[in-house]
């Protein structure tokens, strides 16, 4: 079977086994070549091995958390590079093009645009794994998943605008001058309104930050993210509750000032409506070009198309 078949079949509502396993072989390969040139290079990849083999003793290896588990432990000890992403995509490319796929299968993607989103999301994770740069890495496989949805949603918004255009001249009309206007300030006002909900979600402390990404980006539960941000379970709950309400008051304040929002900036409003208070993140990195993934991972949200502000990894 193919490639393009096993990857984009015509099952579109069909998603690929994981499949860790052989993709683990090639990046076992990799960690025992011989290489007496670079003792840095060896030590470390001895100690990619090492994590591995411990983290193989934990989990099942043809599950998310095998996959977690064998990426940040290479990143933990410093072994990165050709053969560590060479493993990311070989897991996570069938999944990829499945899911990319049946978000475009509406508007009849081909084959070869499928591919090219695929290849675009792996660059994106290709650079969120390259600054990766800490004593303990939590990247996740919903995370680098959801990079893909971004991709694909994008795609979708200006496939949208192209058949509009196109009907649009098949039909000899004149694009209308106030339609497009309206969709230009529409964009302009969503785009403000997203950055005020990441400047809120800037002024929380550092566990509010990521405790509201786990929930409200990633869907994890609360004994997931008690686990990640080393919290009791029971405080999560408290956590996440604290944060809202502190976030709400200060996007109020901001969205107050800006124009053409009418009742929308007050506080009584964002607290009434639940869907909207309990799922501000997810729907503000669907806005534009959606947040930067790597400062994303380490707690900070800012737009995918501003200056991006990671450190530079050493």
């Amino acid at each position: 079977m193919s490639t393009a078949i096993d990857v984009y079949g015509r099952t579109p509502t069909h998603s690929p086994a994981l499949k860790v396993d052989h993709a683990l072989n090639h990046l076992l390969f990799a960690l025992t070549r011989v290489d007496t040139g670079d003792e840095v290079a060896l030590a470390r990849r001895r100690a990619a091995r090492r994590q591995i083999q411990a983290a193989l003793r934990a989990v099942e290896v043809n599950t998310r958390a095998g996959f977690e588990a064998i990426l940040n432990g290479c990143l933990d000890v410093g072994f990165r590079g050709p053969s560590l992403l060479a493993f990311v995509f070989e897991v996570l490319s069938d999944r990829l093009g499945a899911r990319i796929r049946r978000r475009l299968y509406s508007v009849g993607a081909s084959l070869d645009e499928v591919s090219d989103l695929v290849s675009k999301t792996m660059e994106s994770i290709q650079r969120l794994i390259s600054r990766a740069n800490r004593a303990r890495h939590t990247l996740r496989y919903e995370l680098l998943i959801t990079i893909g949805d971004h991709r694909a949603i994008d795609f979708l918004r200006r496939r949208r605008l192209e058949y509009r255009d196109d009907l649009e001249r098949l039909s000899g009309a004149t694009p209308d001058p106030e339609r497009r206007y309206q969709q230009a300030q529409a964009a302009r006002q969503a785009a403000r309104v997203r950055d005020a909900i990441f400047a809120a979600h800037a002024g929380l402390d550092g566990i509010s930050r990521r405790a509201l990404i786990e929930v409200e980006i990633h869907g994890r539960g609360y004994g997931e993210i008690a686990e990640c941000l080393g919290l009791a379970p029971s405080n999560v709950g408290n956590v996440v509750r604290r944060a809202r309400v502190a976030r709400t008051r200060a996007l109020a304040a901001q969205l107050r000032q800006l124009e053409g929002l009418g009742d929308v900036g007050g506080y009584g409003a964002l607290v009434a409506d639940d869907h909207l208070r309990r799922g501000m993140l997810r729907l503000a990195v669907e806005v534009g070009a959606g947040a930067c993934a790597c400062c994303l991972a380490r707690g900070h949200l800012h737009a995918a198309d501003a200056p991006c502000a990671c450190p530079t990894p050493r």
